[in-house]
């Protein structure tokens, strides 16, 4: 079966693939709350293979029925259909990504997170971009104690794509 292109905006396609990225300079950095760590650390290893484009290691931190999501367009579900919705964007390059929570919560092997993205990227005519918005993710904690996403959901900020060149 051949991988349909789904019809999503660029900036909020970027949020999505490259990762709910980078904060920008205003954005503070706060130290996760006690007993949220590991979710902080799984959520900053998912934005360093965004920023890698390591289509195959993202989509393997998703569960069996993970879904990545857009507002307004159907979820992409499951890590196979993950990565060949990501490998879509190969002509895409990413410069910088970075992802800061703004709340953890852990309710025994779930997790719930928010925060803020932000990303510099060139893209495929070679103009190179930045995009912002934020982010939710839920997570589920295995039996070895692994954080897996079992659903990444972003959505562009107000003025999301600012042309950099």
């Amino acid at each position: 079966m051949t991988p349909t292109r789904r019809s999503w905006s660029p900036a909020l396609l970027l949020g999505l693939i490259l990762g709910p990225g980078l904060s920008s300079a205003g954005w503070a950095q706060v130290s996760p709350p006690p007993g949220t760590a590991p979710v902080e650390d799984a959520l900053q290893h998912y934005s360093l293979l965004v920023a890698k484009m390591a289509n195959d290691s993202i989509a393997a931190m998703y569960t069996a029925d993970g879904e990545l999501a857009g507002p307004g367009q159907p979820p992409v579900v499951g890590p196979a259909a993950i990565q060949a919705f990501l490998q879509s964007f190969a002509a895409y390059r990413v410069l910088t990504e970075r992802m800061t929570s703004d709340s953890i919560t852990v309710q025994g092997d779930t997790a719930f997170q928010s925060g803020r993205w932000w990303q510099q990227v060139i893209i495929p005519a070679g103009d190179t971009v930045a995009v912002h918005g934020g982010f939710s993710a839920q997570w589920l904690r295995d039996s070895a104690g692994e954080w897996h996403l079992r659903r990444m959901a972003a959505r562009p900020g107000d003025g999301a794509t600012e042309r950099a060149n």
